[in-house]
């Protein structure tokens, strides 16, 4: 009896040795993908997910130091969606750091699509500096246009968690 004890007992530390997986999807637009070549648009995607800059970004957010042994992502079937999966050997560090990575992962799109729209209000505002002696109208119209390309290019939410990790 104690022998099949012992071996249970060996099974399970096993299978936790293992770890524990959370998966959560990722799904984008069509306009995200437009005038890519699909393929590549998802493998770059996935690099990223798996870099090792957004992994610290996740552990400081977390204030982990380690956490995630294993980051897989790829697409799902020739869908606009992609799945990410983090393994731990807690099923709870699995599940948040799979979590916080969705959420450090759109934050770096948002940002990649914030630089340069900061960047063209700045050319806009110096141009606006310029047109000073220019009628009151037509600073107004080009304050307007800046206003309106910083919103448009703000406003593109190009993709978004589907489904939380669990």
């Amino acid at each position: 009896m104690r022998a099949w004890a012992f071996l249970l007992l060996l099974v399970a530390a096993c299978d936790r040795s293992r770890g524990q997986q959370a998966t959560g999807t990722l799904v984008f637009t069509p306009e995200a993908v437009a005038g890519s070549q699909l393929p590549a648009f998802f493998a770059t995607e996935a690099e990223i997910l798996r870099s090792t800059a957004l992994a610290q970004r996740v552990g400081e957010s977390l204030r982990l130091d380690g956490g995630a042994s294993n980051i897989q992502a790829q697409r799902r079937g020739d869908s606009l969606v992609m799945e990410v999966s983090v393994s731990s050997h807690d099923p709870l560090l699995a599940r948040t750091w799979c979590n916080d990575l969705l959420a450090r992962y759109l934050e770096h799109r948002l940002q990649s699509k914030l630089q340069p729209a900061q960047a063209r209000a700045q050319f806009l505002s110096a141009e606006l500096d310029q047109m000073k002696p220019a009628a009151p109208e037509a600073q107004a119209l080009t304050q307007q246009l800046a206003q309106a390309n910083l919103d448009s290019q703000l406003r593109i939410n190009d993709a978004r968690v589907l489904d939380n990790c669990r």
